[in-house]
């Protein structure tokens, strides 16, 4: 498996349509890719034909599932207007069959995090975007031997105290330093630097990219206290114009705050609120 090669090692919870995995190869990363959704599997094994033949990049076809699980196989939602939204957690399906999306059960094979892991010398950094199963992630990397120098995982938008809970775990698997890192602006933006190996790296983050990691990312890193702080202050955002404030309970006002919102990512790169992923380090 591509986990025994010499150059750093990304893992990418969540490819998609490899949007992240695009800039982890970029970096001059190796990459352990995981998605649930087959069609988006076949998609990506074509796109990135050349990193798998080169053993640059492997997909992992499967949902991530609790330490614990006994089962083969899960049940796995596939969202049929946003595949960005495709989870295995029955409550997300419903939330998103309620915003109007078509959902579709299918059958997906249970990945074997733990001895995947376990395979694994040393892992730079790992991006945990995976609908509502972020935490079988963080529940794995506690029994695992090997855990990411840096890691990222989407950070809730309805309740605070998640998101503290969520770093209060990050701490406890031995992570000291965290960001809060806007999400909106990221599409569109660049960066500019040295890859990993010290060549040129110029690149554009397309849609649904989540952006710059560890040794790339632009703002500092704060302590825990100092980034739950942060985070009282996004969450008084989220109450004002976020997705449960009362500006977006009726569609005229939901329209016109979204237009709002849209121009303000484009004109000056600062959303009413956005979403975050918090980022940490050892």
């Amino acid at each position: 498996m591509i986990v025994e090669a010499e150059r750093p090692l990304v893992l990418d919870f969540g490819m998609h349509r490899g949007e992240d995995t695009e800039f982890y190869l970029a970096c001059g990363a190796n990459v352990l890719a995981f998605e649930a959704n087959r069609d988006l599997v076949e998609q990506n094994k074509l796109r990135f034909a050349a990193p798998i033949a080169a053993r640059r990049l492997e997909i992992i076809a499967g949902a991530i599932v609790p330490p614990d699980f006994a089962g083969e196989e899960v049940t796995f939602y596939v969202d049929n207007r946003r595949s960005v939204w495709g989870t295995t957690d029955s409550t997300w399906a419903e939330r998103n069959a309620g915003l109007g999306t078509g959902v579709t059960a299918v059958t997906a094979q249970a990945v074997d995090l733990e001895a995947i892991l376990d395979r694994c010398k040393r892992i730079l950094y790992a991006k945990v975007d995976i609908e509502g199963a972020d935490r079988f992630v963080l529940d794995t990397l506690r029994v695992s031997r090997t855990r990411p120098d840096y890691i990222s995982i989407e950070s809730d938008k309805v309740q605070l105290q998640a998101v503290i809970d969520e770093i209060e775990t990050l701490q406890g698997l031995g992570y000291s330093r965290f960001a809060a890192v806007q999400q909106a602006t990221i599409p569109g933006s660049s960066v500019h630097g040295k890859r990993l190996d010290g060549g040129p790296l110029d690149f554009r983050f397309k849609k649904h990219a989540s952006g710059p990691f560890g040794p790339f990312l632009k703002q500092d890193y704060k302590s825990a206290g100092e980034v739950i702080d942060q985070y009282r202050s996004i969450f008084r955002a989220y109450a004002r114009f976020g997705d449960t404030s009362w500006l977006m309970k009726a569609a005229p006002l939901r329209l016109a705050t979204r237009a709002i919102n849209l121009a303000l990512v484009k004109t000056i790169s600062r959303p009413l609120c956005g979403w975050y992923d918090t980022h940490a380090a050892r």
